[in-house]
């Protein structure tokens, strides 16, 4: 018999959210990225286009501004897709880092997107 794998859903990895969808907002992903719910993102500085974070980038992908609640993929074109950017519990578990981050960029980052209002609790 198959074995069916479930996918993530938002409630992975959001605890909590401000009312009326304050929480939320529709931004363009780049090309050429792939986004899981849950990912963290950086914004390019002067595209303004969203990218996975990156703690060793630069033009601004090194600093973590947001976590997708929709999965992506982009080849040739931009998309456009949902992120929490403010005022959110996040669920430590369902949050996606790149995957030779450290623990202390990743200390780092998570200060700076509570720094946002986008709490990451157990």
């Amino acid at each position: 018999m198959p074995v069916l794998t479930e996918g993530k859903y938002i409630s992975d990895v959001l605890h909590w959210e401000e009312e009326q969808r304050y929480s939320r907002e529709v931004v363009v992903l780049a090309t050429k990225q792939h986004i899981e719910i849950g990912s963290v993102l950086s914004k390019h500085s002067q595209t303004g286009k969203y990218h996975a974070f990156n703690p060793e980038g630069k033009d601004g992908l090194e600093v973590p501004i947001a976590i997708s609640i929709t999965f992506a993929t982009t080849q040739q074109f931009d998309a456009e897709i949902l992120v929490i950017k403010r005022e959110a519990v996040l669920k430590k578990s369902g949050v996606v880092w790149p995957e030779k981050i450290n623990d202390k960029q990743q200390q780092s980052a998570i200060d700076h997107l509570e720094g946002l209002g986008l709490l990451i609790r157990e």
